[in-house]
């Protein structure tokens, strides 16, 4: 995928809170992008591609769990055949939440990020 297919077509489809940063995320055709712009420098940010595959996978192995890991989720679908990256992984997350299918679990740990996947 080349930067054109990866940004055309983009809707807003919503947006999660990290520890320190807030995300938003956009859905392209079979991609979603995950950004959030940089605390530091002006007028920068970070945007990263997430396959649509992925993130189903994921809300389905997930649906009903309570404090889900980036790290299981790698793990999961590793073992399913979809190699992600433990960057990845996290911002599956972040799609779930912006589409209504996950929220952030805030009672567990100051220090890392669970989710509670819907069922």
């Amino acid at each position: 995928m080349n930067a054109r297919e990866a940004l055309s077509r983009l809707e807003p489809i919503g947006g999660a809170e990290g520890l320190k940063q807030t995300y938003e995320v956009m859905q392209g055709k079979r991609h979603f992008i995950v950004g959030s712009l940089s605390r530091v420098k002006r007028h920068s940010g970070n945007f990263n591609i997430v396959n649509a595959e992925a993130v189903e996978a994921a809300g389905g192995s997930f649906a009903g769990q309570e404090a889900v890991t980036s790290k299981m989720v790698r793990q999961r679908l590793a073992r399913r055949g979809i190699d992600v990256e433990t960057l990845e992984a996290l911002n599956i997350l972040y799609v779930l939440v912006a589409l209504g299918k996950a929220k952030v679990d805030r009672r567990r740990s100051q220090h890392a990020l669970f989710f509670n996947v819907a069922g």
